[in-house]
């Protein structure tokens, strides 16, 4: 008997992946322009033919969309930002919930309390605008200024504009702003190592004080402003000294008196400079020393008794240089190197001493609001959502990787697929 021909469809035996074993009997739209728009084949009918270049495997078609998978290094490092965020906005979000009206502080040591930080307050402050330094992100910013409030031991600084032209007139030093710990201002560092570079410094302190200091053995000064100075033995000393008996007169041209001769005659007349004098000066001003029984206030007297008043008078003053261990003091009289000075014909003294910065000091920005940080609590709310939600990824992760494996099958097995039959009768 001759052999049965083969009665499978040409092609029969060519590949075989194009089938969708998962669902035999069903129907696939072609709709790729391998065929008539809208044509349904079988997969009967699509089993064992060749595929076009530009036509789609239903088997490929039949796979399931990947999940999105969020590894467990990436969602503990997004928790671990949101966390960190809310620790660095956690004191812009405490300021953000203050009264749009400062709280007014009575005192100095209300202001440098770290309990007030991030108060909204209000404060009367004098800067010590010799020590002033500029705080700027850039050589093109006019930044801020910032310096130390007297009478608070440097545990105080103010933080204010920068431009002088817009900050406006005050007839009153009082601030308001954000009270924050300078340790907390991303320029903490820099402004600590700029006060360290600095170096000494001189600060004023009336003569009674150095004299009680130097009678006392003690090493602590106390300016007018209330701020206390620690000294050495070897700390520079600048002791200003007014001359007894010595004027200077500055005076100038005028109608009557147009020329320095004209003043020299007038000056001999009121007894107050020899005939030889010689002034120092240009043509519309000069300037003489003058010896003066009983100083500025016995010669402005007689000037305006001979109705002199186009002049200047000042005390003559010397500055002797020594340091704090020279200093010595009998009664009214303050030794400096051998030289006497009477404490009554001393005006101030300054010592030259390097600032510290405190490391509890607060400072009170001047430019900032409760208002300004209107963004701080939506931003809080966005990184709490973001961090719960990645915080639920991660715990869904560890929990799949802490379950048992599922046990592998004895034999791995696929669908028959309908193909070229080879069998003979």
């Amino acid at each position: 008997m001759a052999d049965e021909s083969d009665t499978s469809a040409p092609g029969a035996d060519s590949d075989q992946a194009g089938v969708d074993s998962a669902t035999p009997g069903g129907r696939v739209d072609r709709s790729d322009g391998a065929g008539p728009a809208g044509q349904t084949l079988s997969l009967e009918e699509m089993t064992g033919r060749p595929y076009s270049h530009d036509e789609l495997d239903p088997e490929l078609i039949a796979l399931p969309r990947p999940r999105t998978n969020i590894g467990p290094v990436l969602a503990l490092s997004i928790v671990l930002f949101c966390v960190y965020m809310g620790f660095v906005l956690h004191s812009d979000l405490r300021f953000s919930h203050n009264s749009e009206t400062p709280r007014a502080l009575d005192s100095m040591a209300e202001a440098i309390d770290p309990g007030n930080a991030e108060q909204f307050v209000t404060v009367r402050a004098i800067p010590d605008r010799t020590f002033a330094v500029r705080v700027a992100r850039s050589k093109a910013d006019q930044g801020n200024r910032l310096a130390p409030v007297q009478g608070s031991n440097g545990k105080l600084w103010l933080m204010i504009g920068g431009n002088v032209w817009t900050a406006g007139i005050r007839y009153e030093e009082v601030y308001s702003g954000r009270l924050r710990r300078v340790a907390d201002l991303p320029f903490a560092d820099e402004l600590r190592r700029h006060v360290a570079e600095r170096g000494p410094e001189p600060r004023f302190v009336r003569p009674d004080q150095v004299a009680r200091a130097v009678e006392q053995n003690t090493t602590t000064l106390i300016d007018p402003a209330g701020d206390h100075i620690t000294v050495a033995a070897d700390t520079p000393v600048h002791i200003y000294e007014e001359v007894a008996d010595r004027v200077r007169i500055h005076v100038f041209a005028t109608d009557t008196l147009p020329t320095s001769q004209a003043w020299t005659d007038a000056l001999v007349g009121a007894g107050m400079v020899p005939p030889e004098a010689r002034p120092i000066g240009q043509k519309d001003s000069w300037i003489y020393l003058a010896t003066v029984p009983g100083g500025v206030a016995a010669a402005r007297a007689a000037l305006q008794e001979k109705q002199l008043f186009s002049a200047l008078l000042d005390p003559v003053k010397k500055v002797h240089e020594a340091t704090f261990g020279e200093l010595t003091r009998d009664r009214d009289v303050l030794s400096a190197g051998g030289i006497q000075l009477p404490l009554a014909n001393i005006s101030w003294i300054a010592v030259a001493v390097a600032r510290e910065l405190d490391p509890d000091a607060m400072v009170l920005l001047g430019h900032e609001k409760p208002e300004l940080y209107w963004y701080v609590l939506p931003l809080y709310a966005g990184l709490g959502f973001f961090g719960l939600l990645f915080l639920w990824a991660l715990w869904r992760t560890v929990r799949a990787a802490l379950k048992p494996d599922d046990p592998l099958p004895s034999a791995l097995s696929s669908p028959e697929l309908p193909g070229r039959s080879t069998g003979r009768n």
